[in-house]
């Protein structure tokens, strides 16, 4: 008897075979029951072999997620997946470890660290990612306002301003040259004494430490003022002696006012042997300077991969901004954790009807109660009212400083610089003054700037006036404004303040405790008080500031 391929298909979609649960149990058992086969193998494959999540630990306490693939014959033809597992949830944080990238160092000769070039500047730091900064000729004193700026605002400062002669003092003049080592918040910088005293240059060293690595920076600054001697080389030789006993790489950047691009020019012949006796190399080339010529330098070690350094023309100096980007890490992000409420959401009608059916609002609940029993009733209700609405939300931010005075014009014109200048880096290179859309970048840059060292100006001036008759904010205006010592900090919880003065009176009354009591000396017969004379204002300022000073 024959059958089409027809009546076999008809005979299958009609006939279901049923077998028996003691029989599918019997056959599994005895391993008779195996997978069929399928002509979409590799669609089969990816169902039966889906990747399992896998959990691997880090350094930092933190774990990473995955994917490891199963073997297909761990899967098993008729096999129920398993219903008793639980699946939790793995809520990872981000930035718990060190990030891929390098730190980004930058040097410069910035000529006058005024608060108009470090508001620029800081722009640059930001925008650039820069994590330390070198900077010579910044013309400081040690109790600068611009250097105290900078640690009010997070920054690590390592500073070194010229020494005042006593004529200098007396007269009150600039401080010339000067050299900082600035490090961005996150990034260890401890400074480092050398011994030496050269008197041909200026320099600062100081150790830049990132996560598990570190390495030793020094800028180092030669005054125009005076020719090129031998007593400098012989001094730098000095420096770079005691350099050379760390294990950590060294970084030597800074302006020498050498032309080192005149390759057969003695001083710098004798500048690049120098550092080559240290295994140092000479990392930068082109002009530096609006003069033209190489006068800065950024010299690493020979045996470390050279840095790519970039020539970044910032318009506030006569001297490029070179920056670079070293084999060290940049550590996680500094990050603040609040817990607030979604005010938005909260309906003051409904708050108001569910404060009146609640205990506050029944006579019967508080009545009797002490004053403890009361603010703790209060507090639990207010709370749970507000949950009903608004939950409380931890919020985790990142914390990054920022100027009271940039406003929306700032960031305004900040976007149409960076428009600019992406057009005139579409249109060539941005040293090609001859195109016009670099003269229109450089035209907007300068009215940016020009818009940046006015606005704080304008912004404290209208901000003192506002506080002249309040004079305690008015001086914390000018302590704002000066960088210095802040006051106390706000958050202090009000619980933890109040143990505070508890565990203090119980100090003092468990020391006074086996005291002698006081005793009182009767006054004499006849001693009264019968005649006031009236005191002036000038007689209680004359007697308050005759008292000592507490």
């Amino acid at each position: 008897m024959l059958y089409t391929r027809s009546d076999l298909f008809s005979v299958r979609r009609s006939v279901t075979p049923t077998l028996g649960d003691d029989v599918i149990e019997r056959v599994r058992q005895l391993g008779l029951r195996r997978h069929r086969g399928s002509r979409a193998v590799r669609s089969v494959k990816a169902h039966t072999c889906r990747p399992s999540a896998v959990f691997r630990p880090v350094d930092n306490g933190a774990y990473t997620v995955s994917r490891r693939h199963l073997s297909i014959r761990r899967r098993v033809y008729g096999c129920t997946p398993r219903r008793d597992v639980v699946q939790i949830p793995i809520i990872i944080q981000r930035h718990t470890r060190s990030l891929g990238r390098g730190l980004v160092f930058g040097s410069m000769n910035v000529q006058s660290l005024s608060l108009s070039k470090l508001d620029n500047l800081l722009l640059e730091l930001h925008d650039r990612s820069i994590d330390v900064l070198l900077l010579c000729v910044t013309w400081h004193d040690d109790d600068s306002v611009s250097i105290r700026r900078l640690r009010a605002d997070g920054f690590r400062v390592v500073q070194r301003a010229q020494p005042h002669t006593r004529r200098a003092e007396a007269q009150l003049t600039v401080n010339h040259d000067g050299v900082v080592i600035v490090a961005a918040a996150g990034v260890c910088l401890t400074s480092i004494d050398v011994g030496i005293q050269p008197s041909t240059f200026e320099f600062v060293a100081g150790r830049v430490a990132s996560g598990t690595s570190s390495c030793i920076v020094v800028v180092v600054y030669r005054p125009s003022s005076s020719p090129v001697t031998l007593s400098f080389f012989t001094e730098l030789a000095d420096l770079l002696d005691w350099l050379s006993t760390f294990v950590d790489p060294v970084v030597l950047a800074g302006d020498v006012k050498i032309r080192l691009e005149r390759k057969s020019d003695p001083l710098a012949v004798e500048f690049c042997d120098l550092i080559a006796c240290y295994s140092l190399v000479q990392q930068v080339c082109g002009v530096m300077h609006d003069a033209g010529g190489t006068l800065d330098v950024v010299c690493t070690r020979d045996d470390l991969p050279p840095p790519t350094v970039d020539v970044i023309d910032v318009g506030f100096s006569d001297h490029r901004l070179l920056c670079w980007t070293s084999r060290l890490l940049k550590p996680p992000p500094v990050y603040g954790t609040t817990t607030r409420r979604s005010w938005r959401s909260f309906d003051v009608d409904m708050f108001q009807a569910h404060l009146l059916s609640s205990p506050l609002c029944d006579e019967q609940c508080w009545d009797g109660l002490d004053g403890d029993s009361l603010c703790m009733l209060y507090d639990e209700t207010i709370v749970a009212l507000l949950d009903s609405q608004v939950l409380l939300q931890t919020k985790t931010c990142r914390c990054r400083p920022s100027s009271a005075w940039y406003d929306d014009d700032c960031r305004k014109a900040k976007c149409s610089v960076r428009s600019r200048e992406r057009a005139a880096r579409h249109s060539g290179p941005l040293s090609d003054l001859s195109l016009p859309a670099v003269q229109l970048w450089r035209a907007e840059r300068r009215r940016y700037f020009d818009l940046l060292n006015k606005k704080p100006s304008a912004f404290w001036t209208a901000h003192v006036d506002t506080k002249r008759s309040q004079p305690c904010r008015l001086w914390q205006s000018f302590d704002q404004l000066l960088s210095r010592s802040c006051g106390p900090k706000a958050n202090i919880d009000a619980t933890v303040l109040h143990h505070f003065f508890d565990d203090k009176v119980a100090a003092v009354r468990a020391a006074t405790a086996g005291a002698t009591a006081p005793q009182f000396t009767t006054a004499p017969v006849g001693c009264e008080l019968r005649l006031f004379s009236p005191v002036t204002i000038d007689d209680v300022v004359k007697m308050l500031r005759a008292l000592p000073g507490k």
